[in-house]
């Protein structure tokens, strides 16, 4: 626990220097930098993606030079980085095409930026929006059959997949996502 929250809390400060040092003085009130997934969720484990939401106010434009000096800066020091680069509206239609997106904005967390951006996709992206409760944990519970069906259907494998297998990682993570998602919470905390 304490291991993957000070990796990623240490690459938040890093995200930040490099958001300050990159992005534009003058753009900074249109863009926001947001952890995704499990980094989202501050569980930053050795060898996992840098998932970022980059979401923008209007058009890339003026923009575009800062973000790409701060994802080529991160990708030149090693990192793996995964990252998309997104309107609101950009965020509503990606999330109600795919399930895993809808998904990993939920996780979302503010590393810096305008965070007014950050509640208008939350709020462009509520159940009361897209994938209320049941769609969302029927949608879930295929994925995870699915999941299930390339391990074979066992967790008993010679060498499981920690992760994807069945009672692996990412069914615990279901649980959670599922009751967030009906309960209209941000954190595992809030839940209880």
């Amino acid at each position: 626990i304490e291991l993957v929250g000070a990796r990623s809390a240490f690459f938040d400060d890093v995200i930040r220097r490099m958001f300050e040092d990159r992005v534009p003085a003058e753009c900074r009130d249109d863009i926001a930098v947001f952890a995704v997934g499990g980094y989202g969720r501050g569980e930053l484990h050795p060898a996992s993606d840098i998932d970022l939401l980059i979401l923008i106010g209007g058009e890339t434009g003026p923009l575009a030079a800062g973000i790409g000096d701060l994802l080529t800066f991160l990708w030149d020091i090693g990192l793996e980085v995964g990252h998309s680069v997104r309107t609101v509206e950009d965020c509503v239609r990606e999330a109600e095409q795919d399930l895993t997106v809808a998904t990993n904005m939920m996780e979302s967390r503010l590393i810096r930026g305008r965070e007014s951006l950050h509640e208008a996709m939350r709020e462009a992206t509520a159940p009361s929006r897209m994938w209320p409760s049941e769609g969302f944990f029927a949608a879930k519970l295929e994925e995870q059959r699915s999941r299930h069906r390339k391990y074979d259907d066992t967790g008993y494998n010679l060498e499981p997949n920690v992760k994807g297998s069945p009672g692996g990682l990412r069914d615990i993570q279901m649980i959670g996502w599922v009751a967030k998602r009906h309960f209209g919470v941000r954190t595992f905390d809030e839940l209880v």
